[in-house]
Order: structure tokens, then C-alpha cells, then sequence
């Protein structure tokens, strides 16, 4: 590897007399990603508050009132934090020696991968079919497909899997939107996904890839005369707001874990840039936010303000906090008795109730993702111990955890 650029990078004295180097760093996010592009960045600052030194460089649209600052193959500086890039990109910044991460599935075709930070897909995909299976009752599923992308090939393997491990019947919508060119894309993607569309058993719950994909999904269903959410229940991925809150009806998605994403990617790069080994094929795989339910899924606007903001907190609530019904109407600011008779009118369910079923999807993905042990997993949940853990996962689903794990894991 070529010697680090260093002609961007100073060593200044902090407070306390000691050298610190500040870094020079572009940050480059697709323009599709803009609608929640806000919560990486709010990672990346996150991580800049634990006491490094970088100058951020972000090519902002601002209606001409700021000069452009590409962050492209001609940039300049120490690092970069990129969403996708070309591999005549790659080669010229290798040659400067730019360290970079890759928040993206997708590499380029004959190019070495740089060290990537992305959303876990098989959890993502996890969540989906318990949404689709364990809320909704559902037994037939499909997904929307583009096979020329990374990510919704990884999405689509784990969401076949874990489907028809489940013993649903899993139905395939193939629509490869990247190989036609942009101006006949939109008239291609609809004359190839609507006849599919049409042809999926209903009621059937679609996982499509992204807010966009599912998007198009919950347009073609308005002219095919499909009902949403009796025909077809869409749920996708990235709660972008723009995309989720325009959508008629809004749109359930799970969330793009930004925060995360952004902190551990930037936590990555200043280890590059400092001179600390990582393979080039390193990639960390973040788990996704919460799913958030709304109309496209059949779980509507509660009608109910107070009891809207009560499961808000519900879905915001940490792992490590065992949000409580006195918490939760403190946090909303309501008696006990009158939340529980709101939002059993609004949604049919109590509070203790939808604290339950939330705690227990988070702790399905965590016991199938990932290997930690039952008493890790209960002081992460904040559980007296396991045997409280399996004590609840068993009054809720009728089986143990361990069982529950093996039984998914085993066709993994």
C-alpha cells in the first residue's frame, strides 16, 4: 500500500500540551440516501465528541449559494466514508494512499473491496417474516427483487430461508431496475412488476428491498386495483420519512440503523487513518432499527394522539431499559387506567401487552443473529437473569429460547 497522503493532515496541540493530527475527511452518501442520511451523519458527530480531530468535507446541496465540493476521484484529504464508489475511484485513491470505508453491499466488479460497515440483511430479513408471520398471521409472502444488487440478493436469501423454515410459502417479484437506462427506468420497472404483482396469491405479505421499491409497490396496487393492506401488506426497508410519510397508505419499514452505522464507520476510518490494521475485506454488519408499523401493514395511525406517542416510546425504548407501564404513563404523562382504556380503544391491545410483543421481536432477532449466551442476553434485556428470560419468551410463544434458536439456526 502506497504511503498515506499526509499533506491534508496537521498535528495541533490540544489543551492539555499534547499533539493531536487532525484528518481531512469526505463523506459521500447516494442522493437517494438524503432522507436519512441525517442519522449517519449524527453518528459520524458522535464519535467526533470522543476527542479526535477532523475536518468534515460534504458536498451539500445549498442552491448554488456555497462553491461545490466534490468529494469524487480528484479529492483530496486523509479518509473517506462513501456510499458505493467506481473502481477507477478506488485505484486512484489507493494510489493517494485515501483510506476508505464503504458503507455499502455493493462492490465494484475486479476491484478489491475496502472495509465496509452495513445493515445486517439476514436480520433484516428475520424481521420481516416474524412481522409478516407472528402480527399479521400471514402464510404467503414474497419479496421485491432486483438481482443485479448485493444487498437486496442477501435480503432475498435470508427472507426465503427463514420464510419457508417458518412453513410459509415464499414467492418471488423479480424486477432488475438498474440495467435500464434513467429515462425509460420508472415505464420498465411498472410494465415488469405489475403482472407479478397481480399473479401473488392474497392475502400475502411483500417484503420489498427498499422504501423505494416498496414505494412503487403501493403505487401500482392504487392502478391494479389491489387493496393495501387486505390484498398486499407492504413493509420495506430505511424508514426514509419522505418516502414512508408521501406513500398512500404511509409505508412500514424497518429502520436504517444511521446512528450506528455512522459512529462505527467513523470509529473504523480514524483506526486506518492512524495506521492500525484492518483487512481489506473487513465488514461489519449492524443490526437494523425497529420495524415501524404503519398503514401499508394494516397497523394504522391509532387515531390517538396520546396513545401514538405512547408506542412511539414503546418501539424508542432501549433494550437495556425493561420499560414499565408506570414509566410508560409517566412518559406520556396519563394515568394508568386512562392509557390502558385508550389504547385498548385504538389499537386492541393494553400497554403491558405492546411492551411485551416489542421486547420480544428485539429479543427473536437477537437469539437467531447472533451467538451470545442466554445470561448475556438477559443482562442485555435487563432480565433478572435466564431463567426470568425464558420464563417470558415461554409464556409468549409457548416454547423455549433455546429451542427457538436451534430450530431457526439449523437452516441457517
Amino acid at each position: 500500500m502506497p504511503a498515506r497522503n499526509s499533506s491534508m493532515s496537521q498535528r495541533q496541540r490540544s489543551g492539555s500540551g499534547i499533539l493531536r493530527q487532525r484528518f481531512r475527511v469526505g463523506i459521500r452518501l447516494m442522493d437517494w440516501t438524503h432522507g436519512f442520511a441525517h442519522r449517519i451523519f449524527a453518528g459520524i458527530v458522535d464519535y467526533l465528541r470522543t476527542g479526535v480531530d477532523w475536518e468534515l468535507i460534504y458536498d451539500a446541496p445549498s442552491g448554488f449559494d456555497l462553491p461545490s465540493t466534490p468529494v469524487d476521484a480528484n479529492w483530496v484529504g486523509d479518509g473517506l466514508i462513501t456510499f458505493r464508489h467506481t473502481a477507477e475511484e478506488a485505484e486512484i485513491w489507493r494510489a493517494r494512499g485515501i483510506r476508505v470505508v464503504n458503507l455499502s453491499a455493493e462492490v465494484p466488479a475486479d476491484c478489491a473491496p475496502f472495509p465496509r460497515v452495513t445493515l445486517d440483511n439476514e436480520a433484516v430479513a428475520l424481521a420481516a417474516v416474524g412481522h409478516f408471520l407472528h402480527d399479521l398471521g400471514l402464510k404467503d409472502l414474497a419479496f421485491w427483487h432486483d438481482p443485479d444488487r448485493n444487498y437486496s440478493c442477501e435480503r432475498w436469501e435470508a427472507f426465503e430461508r427463514f420464510g419457508r423454515h417458518a412453513g410459509c410459502r415464499v414467492h418471488l417479484v423479480e424486477v432488475p431496475a438498474c440495467r435500464h437506462p434513467p429515462e425509460i427506468r420508472a415505464d420498465e420497472i411498472a410494465r415488469r412488476a405489475w403482472p407479478q404483482l397481480l399473479r401473488l396469491p392474497k392475502p400475502c405479505g411483500l417484503f420489498a428491498k427498499d422504501d423505494i421499491a416498496a414505494t412503487w409497490a403501493l403505487r401500482l396496487c392504487r392502478t391494479t386495483g389491489l387493496r393495501c393492506p387486505d390484498d398486499l401488506a407492504v413493509l420495506s426497508v430505511n424508514d426514509d420519512p419522505v418516502f414512508c410519510h408521501t406513500s398512500t397508505p404511509p409505508l412500514s419499514s424497518i429502520r436504517f440503523p444511521g446512528r450506528k452505522v455512522g459512529f462505527i464507520a467513523a470509529e473504523l476510518l480514524h483506526r486506518l487513518m492512524t495506521g492500525q490494521p484492518a483487512a481489506e475485506d473487513e465488514r461489519i454488519r449492524v443490526a437494523p432499527g425497529p420495524l415501524v408499523p404503519r398503514e401499508s401493514t394494516g397497523q394504522p395511525d391509532p387515531g390517538d394522539e396520546l396513545v401514538a406517542r405512547a408506542l412511539d416510546a414503546v418501539r424508542a425504548a432501549s433494550p437495556d431499559h425493561a420499560l414499565s407501564v408506570p414509566d410508560l404513563c409517566q412518559l406520556v404523562g396519563v394515568s394508568r387506567e386512562s392509557l390502558r382504556k385508550r389504547m385498548q380503544a385504538a389499537v386492541g391491545t393494553t400497554p403491558k401487552q405492546e411492551i411485551d410483543r416489542v421486547r420480544l421481536a428485539r429479543l427473536k432477532m437477537a437469539l437467531v443473529t447472533r451467538d451470545a449466551t442466554l445470561e448475556a442476553l438477559a443482562d442485555e434485556f435487563n432480565f433478572t437473569g435466564s431463567e426470568e428470560l425464558c420464563r417470558f419468551f415461554k409464556r409468549l410463544t409457548g416454547t423455549s429460547p433455546g429451542r427457538y434458536r436451534t430450530e431457526l439456526q439449523s437452516r441457517r
